[in-house]
Order: structure tokens, then sequence, then C-alpha cells
């Protein structure tokens, strides 16, 4: 009997892929692989395949190390770039999405407006508001928000505050 549960055991331990290193040497690889390529491919296979694991183990260890999945981990450095490209550059939307590897603007589009809740035009006007407010509240000169510029004036005239009637 004993030696039926140890064939048992060892028929279902050979169906479980055996890890070659721990999670963490595993996703400290994965994130290596990624931050290369994250350009060039968008799927947990095409990194299984180029670190010789299956997308299984990578989920597992991306899971261990972020709580998030290879794919989201993929996703999240897609969107992280995306964002930088639409904060810092004036290059059009389409031309951002192709050097992330999206061959149309609408698949780029709305992978964008999917995981960061703006569309890339609307985040773009967003963060170069935040900049142009920033940049008036440090003081630098001639960086009034447009729309703030008359709003937030303040001068020293005494503002006569209204008593209320009894």
């Amino acid at each position: 009997m004993l030696a039926v549960i140890i064939l048992v055991l060892s028929c279902s331990m050979a169906d479980h892929e055996p890890l070659a290193a721990p999670s963490s040497d595993v996703f400290l690889r994965f994130r290596q692989v990624v931050e290369a390529n994250y350009a060039r491919s968008r799927t947990v296979g095409n990194y299984a395949a180029m670190l010789g694991y299956s997308s299984r183990t990578l989920t597992r260890a991306c899971l261990a190390a972020t709580g998030r999945t290879a794919k989201q981990f993929i996703d999240d450095r897609i969107l992280l770039e995306a964002k930088r490209l639409l904060a810092d550059t004036a290059e059009p939307v389409g031309t951002i999405g192709r050097r992330l590897g999206f061959e149309d603007t609408s698949n780029f589009s709305r992978f964008f407006t999917k995981r960061a809740g703006r569309q890339p035009l609307e985040f773009r006007r967003f963060r170069q508001a935040e900049a142009r407010e920033s940049e008036w509240l440090a003081g630098k000169p001639g960086t009034a928000p447009r729309s703030a510029a008359n709003a937030l004036h303040v001068s020293n005239e005494k503002v006569p505050r209204l008593r209320p009637s009894l």
C-alpha cells in the first residue's frame, strides 16, 4: 500500500514544473527582461519562452513578489512609460503607441484609458496643467496656470466684511 501511495505522489509531482530558482530569483530575472523588452512584447508567454519558464511559474513568482500577475506587471510597466511619454514629450499619441508596441492608435488608446482612467490626450492636458500649477506655486515667473492667473490674484486691498442682519 505504501508503495502505491509513493508511486501516485511521484507521478503527480512529475506533472508539476520544478522551480529552477526560488521565486524571488525568477521574479528578478523576469523584471529585467520586461524592462529590456516591454516595448516589443506584451505577452507573458513570450517572456516565459525568453526565460525558459512556464507562464504559470512567472505569474506565481510575480504574485509572490508584487501581489500582481505577470500580465498586470507587464501592463503596469507599459502604462508607466506611456504616462511618462505623454507628460514629458509632445509626441503624438499614435507615435507613443507605436513606440510601445501597439500597431493601432485605437488599441493603445483603449489600453491606456482602461488602465489610467483617462484618455491619453486628456491625461496629457491634465499633467501639463498640474506642471504649470506646480511651477507657479514654486514662484517661477511666467508660469501661472492659464485659468488661475486672474482667479488667484491676491491684492493688498481690504475686503469689506458683510455684517449679518439682526
